[in-house]
């Protein structure tokens, strides 16, 4: 009767996590395809496209560690570069982090504990927003959340090395996929040195796959080291210093909403105040998770002031366990399990109430460039402000641009494209050769560029008339042109090489 009862329970765990699974790749494949390929994503198709030799020399500047881009590299071969098949592996890893966000919860507490935290992650705005993205962060809180898995697995199995093997494995993985997957070994080193069970229980296993870990990442720390300063500096040009606001910011973003947030904090805050005040036993691992999210969430505030990495994609790999948290939160708190049950189902249906199955970047510059296209004849220039717009603009004007990535400027440049960001950068003396001059401004940082207008005075001064000819969410298109006859049209030559 016992081993029936197991495996009806099995098989119950079994049941719910494939229907979990389904349910994130059916939400967050909906509108996979909606929104328009643009800021950082076709830099994945870049990095991809190239060589590995180049792919190397590219790593120097960028923020993000090579695993994804490898990965994408062999998935466009087979798959093409289509919207879709850029943010599938993203989708397909960010639905599949449910499965251990469902174990962790199940495993450490109960089956309602892990139902619940797995429909909050489910519907979590910031990680369908990034199943949306063609970048690394589905992979990203996959791994991280595998790791944890594992890593909880170690302390409490009896053969600690059938679960070190995989840890060392994904932790190496982790460390190759993003910057901050340095966090997660952060997290287990310190509950490895400072928690005494832990220490006492896992320690000479731990410190094997720490060190294998650490020499299987040192030749890309090597690599690295010498330009360190380049990511680094790109990030803390991008990123603004931390304020206060950020830390309820991010909150709120996991959250989905300003009320959630208030609901859900003031939850995790009670719980805690309650548990000192009546000195509630709380379970080591329910500590555990609880660090999972306060400690990278205060230390990576912290270490913004020197390194801007407060960005809440940063944060994503935080989020599984902000939402068991919650949910430990509230089915402790009260011995009335029924009320507690309640509160799950709350939460949940405030998460449910406020998903946006949209999330992505609502940005449209497929439309920008049809307009461009509309109003491009041999006899124009094209100005694209800033330069780093061009990847976006490429992908949706001629792929194979993008494509060609060792001569993508110069490749626009022979179209009279032109990538500027000063004024200085404009041939006022070549514009009396042109017809009309195009000026788009991308992301809206044609203010911040050229914050006193010098870009589209000079260029109204030297053509005399200007139409906005599209003003489509991220992009503006200005036309400037001459009040020309028929005649003078028609004696116009040829823009000069």
């Amino acid at each position: 009767m016992k081993k029936e009862k197991i495996l009806n329970e099995k098989t119950l765990n079994i049941v719910l996590i494939i229907l979990f699974v389904l349910l994130n790749i059916i939400i967050k494949s909906i509108y996979l395809g909606y929104h328009n390929v643009d800021l950082d994503e076709p830099t994945t198709i870049l990095r991809a496209e190239a060589s590995f030799s180049d792919l190397i020399t590219m790593l120097k500047i960028e923020t993000n560690q090579p695993l994804f881009f490898i990965i994408m590299h062999f998935w466009i071969k087979l798959f093409g570069l289509g919207a879709i098949s850029l943010r599938f592996l993203p989708m397909l890893f960010s639905s599949l982090a449910v499965i251990f966000v469902y174990l962790l919860g199940k495993k450490f507490s109960n089956i309602v504990v892990a139902a619940g935290a797995s429909f909050l992650y489910s519907f979590s705005n910031i990680n369908i927003f990034h199943a949306h993205d063609a970048r690394v962060y589905g992979i990203f809180v996959f791994l991280a959340c595998a790791s944890m898995y594992c890593y909880f697995l170690m302390i409490d199995s009896e053969n600690k090395r059938k679960y070190a093997i995989p840890l060392t494995i994904i932790n190496i993985l982790i460390l190759y996929a993003h910057l901050c997957g340095v966090f997660i070994l952060i997290i287990q080193a310190f509950y490895t040195l400072v928690i005494s069970s832990v220490r006492k229980n896992i320690f000479k296993n731990y410190l094997l796959s720490s060190v294998i870990t650490f020499f299987a990442f040192l030749p890309y720390i090597i690599f690295i080291l010498p330009t360190f300063t380049n990511p680094v500096q790109q990030i803390n040009d991008v990123v603004t210093k931390p304020t206060t606001n950020d830390l309820s910011g991010f909150l709120i973003g996991f959250s989905n909403n300003f009320n959630n947030y208030l609901w859900f904090v003031s939850i995790i805050v009670i719980f805690i105040l309650v548990a000192l005040i009546t000195r509630k036993e709380i379970s080591i691992y329910h500590k555990m998770i609880f660090g999972w999210f306060i400690i990278p969430y205060f230390l990576m505030f912290a270490l913004s002031t020197k390194i801007h990495i407060n960005v809440i994609r940063f944060m994503i790999f935080i989020t599984p366990a902000f939402y068991l948290s919650i949910i430990i939160a509230v089915y402790y708190f009260t011995r009335y399990k029924l009320i507690a049950v309640l509160l799950i189902i709350t939460c949940v249906s405030f998460m449910i109430t406020s998903v946006d199955l949209k999330a992505s970047y609502d940005l449209n510059v497929s439309e920008a460039v049809k307009i461009i296209r509309k109003n491009k004849t041999e006899l124009t220039k094209v100005y694209i402000v800033p330069p780093w717009v061009s990847l976006a603009f490429s992908y949706h004007y001629n792929l194979d641009i993008l494509k060609d990535y060792k001569n993508i400027e110069k490749r626009l440049n022979n179209e009279q494209i032109f990538l500027i960001k000063s004024v200085t950068e404009i041939d006022t003396s070549s514009l009396k050769y042109v017809e009309n001059v195009l000026l788009l401004d991308g992301w809206d940082n044609l203010k911040a560029l050229d914050p006193q207008h010098k870009i589209y005075r000079t260029l109204l001064k030297n053509l005399k008339t200007v139409d906005t000819v599209a003003n489509v969410t991220g992009y503006v298109v200005y036309n400037f042109g001459f009040k020309r006859t028929v005649k003078e049209k028609f004696n116009v030559n040829q823009p000069k090489k």
